[in-house]
């Protein structure tokens, strides 16, 4: 019985060497290589996607998460631009701070930097030449006079000691700028709800002090377009989190907002910082009516979405099919030329990668978004389509 179960065992190897041989066509061992699981799957990805289609892909979960991310900026710099005293006193809560004082013209500059306990700080002369690392310091400093004008200071000491600095300017013949990388202490995050929407919608401006783990109570924090002067204050709607509504309705394009922070940390040191965000509105000239009618071709599932133009472009629309409890399957998208009026563009879902899936039924439409792309950077509609139930089945 043992002979017979080895020799049964022989025979099944033999079958599949000769059957192994063929498919690699005589390939001789030494040129064979074994394959890690993750390359065979991604051999098999790439199978199932082949095809070469623009308008529709697999949708992978990777792809899926990315859509609903929120863009944050994230800052330890605070800016004193066109600061005309001649002391100034900065709050340095980081171990690791930086600290720049510029000047775009005045080549006669001269200051002396203190430490908290009054002793010199050494301040040395940085050259315009060569661009500042943005990890570093601001680029307040950049594109403003020629590199061979002004003067820019910057602290050459690697350790910090937290508490009050002052600058003290001993010669001056205008304004200077100053620059804190304050690396090591709070961090100031910077995020925003429908951001390159149409402008009607507004857009909510959330900002957070992170001192550590913890969020920072009581802060004060404004806004205000690049470039104005005219502050807009956020309030503490939940504990460490500030917010607003900034009207958008006389953007056009990109703006960029500037946040301006003042706080005090759990030890007890004065902070202040400055963050940054771009904002994307304007005019869709746009209006998303809502899903028409389902279509099974032999190559698709088709499902027409409806649209309303009031200018003249090009439109463009894109989806996503999720199973019932949201596992991501595929995209699909669709742009055209429309005049102003009533329009169906449409979403071509390829069958081949839904059958793929292993779903034949329970799909569900979401993520549709419609935005003008006549002018970059495009602006989407106020509306948007998330959980609408599909009646087809394959």
């Amino acid at each position: 019985m043992k002979k017979f179960g080895l020799l049964f065992i022989a025979v099944i190897l033999l079958v599949v060497a000769v059957t192994f041989t063929q498919n690699v066509e005589n390939s001789t061992p030494d040129k064979i290589r074994v394959k890690s699981i993750p390359q065979l799957e991604t051999e098999r990805l790439a199978k199932e996607t082949s095809f070469n289609r623009t308008d529709t892909g697999r949708l992978t979960p990777e792809a899926l998460n990315q859509e609903s991310e929120t863009i944050k900026t994230h800052s330890t710099i605070f800016v004193m631009e066109g600061v005309q005293s001649n002391s100034i006193t900065l709050p340095i809560t980081g171990d690791r701070a930086k600290i720049g004082v510029f000047s775009a013209q005045d080549g006669s500059l001269d200051i002396q930097l203190s430490d908290p306990s009054g002793g010199d700080i050494p301040v040395v002369p940085h050259s315009r030449d060569s661009q500042i690392s943005s990890n570093e310091m601001s680029q307040v400093v950049m594109g403003r006079g020629g590199v061979k004008d002004g003067v820019l200071f910057i602290t050459d000491r690697k350790q910090m000691t937290p508490g009050n600095y002052i600058v003290n300017v001993r010669q001056s013949n205008a304004p200077v700028d100053i620059i804190v990388n304050d690396e090591g202490g709070p961090e100031l995050n910077v995020w925003l709800s429908n951001n390159g929407r149409d402008s009607k919608k507004g857009v909510t401006i959330y900002a957070e002090l992170k001192d550590g783990e913890s969020s920072m109570l009581n802060a004060q924090l404004v806004a205000r377009v690049k470039g104005t002067d005219t502050k807009i204050t956020l309030t503490e709607t939940t504990p460490g989190v500030y917010s607003t509504n900034f009207n958008t309705a006389k953007f056009e394009e990109l703006q960029t907002l500037i946040i301006e922070a003042k706080g005090r940390t759990t030890q007890g040191l004065d902070l202040l910082r400055s963050g940054s965000i771009d904002v994307i509105a304007g005019k869709s000239n746009a209006k998303l009516l809502g899903v028409g009618q389902e279509t099974l071709t032999d190559s698709d599932l088709v499902v027409e979405v409806n649209v309303k133009v009031t200018a003249p472009g090009r439109y463009y629309v894109r989806g996503n099919i999720l199973g019932n409890a949201g596992e991501p399957i595929a995209w699909a998208q669709d742009a055209q030329e429309l005049t102003a009026g009533n329009h169906t563009l449409t979403l071509k879902f390829a069958k081949e990668i839904l059958n793929q899936s292993g779903f034949t039924s329970g799909f569900k439409l979401s993520g549709v978004e419609l935005m003008n792309t006549t002018n970059m950077p495009g602006i989407k509609a106020a509306e948007k389509i998330d959980n609408f139930f599909l009646k087809s089945s394959l």
